[in-house]
């Protein structure tokens, strides 16, 4: 009867470890990401660490934007995400889509216009994520680029540009895999 007892109580407490392990794993898938949780999901520290990055982060006074720039030297790089608020009063699924219809070839060249001189290679759309490859020069330096156009929320969309110089090319395509690994590159025409 105490064996009993002892073996009927090892199987309840287990039981309840496992509900209660069952119920922490359904809060915490569901919960639902704020700003922070998708600019370190897009520039990850554990992809990006300080050792080797320098990292600025800026908001916009008005808080339309949000800017992660990470800069290293060796070899020479730039990873530079800019997560856009686009905030309408009545936001409709397909407004992520809509938002990031406004980051259009015009706003891409005015982001790309601190560099000398920029060339497009290629354009393409990966589901709803659109990919621009460059070829581009600032102080007199050669680059490999890449920018994403990223649609998150009916209201965020963000861009990520990842440049890296071209006698680096098999480390500007690692560090794009990693960094979007499902839309690392265009694909060859």
């Amino acid at each position: 009867m105490v064996k009993n007892k002892k073996l009927g109580m090892a199987l309840i407490s287990i039981g309840v470890f496992i509900v209660m392990g069952v119920v922490a794993f359904l809060v915490l898938s569901n919960r639902v990401m704020n700003d922070a949780d998708y600019i370190n999901d897009l520039v990850p520290v554990s992809k990006l660490p300080s050792d080797v990055w320098q990292r600025t982060q800026e908001d916009a006074d008005n808080l339309s934007r949000t800017t992660v720039e990470l800069n290293r030297t060796e070899p020479t790089s730039l990873v530079y995400l800019d997560f856009l608020r686009f905030d309408a009063s009545n936001p409709k699924p397909e407004t992520a889509v809509i938002a990031a219809e406004k980051v259009d070839d015009t706003w891409i060249a005015d982001a790309l216009s601190s560099y000398d001189s920029s060339r497009r290679i290629r354009t393409c759309t990966i589901g709803d994520v659109r990919l621009y490859e460059y070829d581009a020069v600032i102080d007199r330096l050669a680059y490999n680029l890449r920018y994403w156009v990223i649609p998150l929320t009916p209201t965020r969309t963000a861009t990520l540009i990842v440049a890296v110089t071209v006698d680096n090319r098999p480390y500007f395509d690692e560090l794009s895999k990693s960094l979007r690994p499902n839309e690392a590159a265009c694909p060859e025409a």
